[in-house]
């Protein structure tokens, strides 16, 4: 877990998957704390010191530090970067320093205004609704989506399975009343599902792509 608890730096990365409503931030906060995830705290420099999520009130957010890390300069910083896990998605945001523990050990955060969710290499992987079906079009077969990234799409299967590495090109996705142009690769195959990886979107196409799965994203969220 240690090497994936490291901020993402790319703002080109992490901006389609910011979430700014204080609603849906305090989730993600709800959701840390009750699994009691492993919070780690960075400096610019990129010293680092690890925590867990204890408690969630109306000031905050409460966190059990690791022993002995009372006087750690990360938490003098005037600004701090927190990464969690959460379900297996990185949580990340920036925190006002600096911070001090009271009592020793404890440490209260006020909430960031903005955190960032990212899943599968830099890219939410969301279900598809079944009330709002989702489909992609080939030159020869629709396949009806199972799960949505920006990276790449699932599909379940419809007749003979592909070729593992087949490219179709010229597809069209629907999404709900919204058709995007796409070329994909196929990456995996099984019974249950065909696993494609998007090539070369249009960055307007990627950023429409981004928008869609952050709105699938929040509707399961809110549902849990």
């Amino acid at each position: 877990m240690a090497g994936r608890l490291v901020p993402e730096k790319n703002p080109e990365i992490t901006r389609p998957f910011e979430v700014r409503d204080r609603s849906d931030v305090l989730r993600v906060l709800r959701r840390m704390v009750d699994r009691r995830a492993t919070v780690a705290l960075y400096d610019a420099g990129g010293q680092v010191v690890r925590a867990l999520a204890e408690t969630l009130s109306a000031s905050g957010l409460t966190l059990q530090l690791e022993p002995d890390q009372d006087d750690s300069p990360v938490l003098l910083a005037d600004q701090i970067t927190l990464v969690s896990l959460v379900d297996d998605v990185k949580v990340q945001g920036e925190i006002r320093g600096p911070l001090a523990t009271h009592p020793p050990g404890v440490l209260h955060l006020t909430f960031p205004t903005v955190l960032v969710r990212l899943q599968r290499r830099n890219g939410f992987r969301v279900r598809i609704p079944r009330a709002e079906p989702a489909f992609l079009y080939t030159s020869d077969q629709k396949y009806p989506v199972l799960d949505l990234s920006v990276r790449g799409v699932g599909l379940e299967p419809i007749g003979a399975l592909p070729i593992v590495g087949a490219v179709w090109s010229g597809c069209r996705l629907r999404l709900g009343l919204q058709v995007l142009p796409a070329t994909v690769v196929v990456r995996f195959t099984d019974r249950d599902r065909i696993g494609c990886a998007f090539q070369s979107l249009a960055v307007r196409i990627e950023q429409e792509l981004g928008r869609r799965v952050m709105e699938l994203d929040r509707l399961w969220m809110r549902g849990r």
